[in-house]
């Protein structure tokens, strides 16, 4: 194995299941709507590259701290939210979004997280 911890390595997980599901929402989207198309679409490739930032900040050559990772957890589900609440991303597809985003973010924020990647990884 790479060294990470399991907690680690299951937010990981989950933040790559959060961008598939986010590359999902946003191609369904597609064919939903025919106004407004550029934002729905740029509101769920926020979501896709924020979950799969959030991967990559877990990786063992990730960089960045806990605090910029807990931000960024942050502001992804309030763009979910965000696109729920003005009908760019689907109902059932958003709950779906928020909680794998709220799960990213319990589990990303105890103190294994934050010890290891405290470390220098490099």
């Amino acid at each position: 194995m790479d060294g990470r911890p399991n907690i680690v390595i299951a937010t990981s997980a989950l933040a790559i299941i959060g961008g598939i599901v986010a590359i999902a929402s946003f191609v369904c989207g597609f064919y939903d709507h025919t106004d407004n198309l550029f934002g729905s679409m740029g509101l769920g490739l926020l979501i896709t590259v924020l979950f799969f930032a959030e991967a990559g900040f877990l990786y063992s050559d990730g960089k960045g701290n806990h605090y910029s990772f807990l931000f960024m957890s942050f502001a992804n589900a309030i763009a979910i939210i965000a696109g729920i609440y003005f009908g760019a991303i689907n109902l059932w597809f958003g709950v779906a979004l928020v909680i794998l985003a709220i799960l990213t973010i319990i589990l990303g924020s105890g103190k294994a997280t934050e010890k290891w990647m405290a470390l220098d990884r490099i």
